[in-house]
């Protein structure tokens, strides 16, 4: 008897609210926050600074909120998956086998047939060589014999190849497709490379220290990058 795969699923809420505390908190907070339109003076930069670090901290509340609520939805579809990977993976694997053993046939066979149309091709034009010079031969005899019907003409046989293509069934077949491994990435084009901000930031964190006195000393860190220190108004 086939056992059935369960998948245990905790209760889930059926709906999620944002609270209107928290929106009445934003929307009092954007008023603040629009009303000053420029800082001119210690007055105003402090007036600045309360207002980004109440924006900061409604917005990370709220973010909060949603990774506290999203959780179990995030748990039940990780869950979820793992179970369909699980029941699959026979499938996914027996699917893999007979893809690698008929597609070894499929691409012998191809070849093979590419090969007995080359030989075809090879064979058809040698006959035709040979018959025009048996045809040429046979014009200059009936010439020299003075015969005026129409000379003999050479016929032969040719073999005929339908044209190579991809052996298929009714339910499957081989498509021919190109695919690329790496072998040595530093002759790989610059074109084909891509930025990695992540490791960029990485390195300014272990590196701090030493980049800004090189900064300080008009040094190039990077090569094609420019580092310079900025002031970032965080709130506390």
């Amino acid at each position: 008897m086939t056992t059935a795969v369960s998948i245990p699923i905790q209760k889930l809420p059926a709906e999620i609210t944002i609270r209107g505390e928290w929106i009445a908190k934003r929307d009092e907070a954007l008023v603040d926050s629009k009303a000053i339109v420029a800082v001119s003076g210690q007055s105003d930069m402090d007036k600045a600074g309360e207002s980004l670090q109440a924006i900061t901290r409604l917005s990370a509340s709220l973010e909060k909120m949603r990774l506290e609520y999203g959780r179990p939805f995030r748990e039940v579809d990780a869950l979820i998956k793992k179970k369909a990977d699980d029941a699959r993976k026979p499938l996914e694997d027996e699917k893999a086998r007979l893809k690698a053993i008929c597609g070894a046939w499929a691409e012998a066979e191809f070849k093979r047939k590419i090969e007995e149309a080359k030989r075809a091709d090879e064979y058809n034009r040698k006959m035709a060589e040979e018959a025009i010079i048996k045809q040429g031969a046979a014009d200059r005899l009936a010439a020299e014999l003075g015969i005026d019907e129409k000379p003999l003409v050479i016929i032969t046989p040719e073999i005929v190849v339908d044209p190579v293509k991809m052996p298929e069934t009714d339910s499957a077949r081989l498509a021919m497709v190109i695919k690329w491994e790496l072998e040595d990435e530093d002759k790989v084009p610059r074109n084909f490379l891509t930025f990695d901000e992540r490791k960029l930031n990485a390195y300014l964190r272990e590196n701090k220290d030493r980049i800004k006195k090189m900064i300080a000393d008009k040094e190039d860190v990077i090569p094609g990058i420019k580092f310079r220190e900025v002031p970032d108004i965080r709130s506390r």
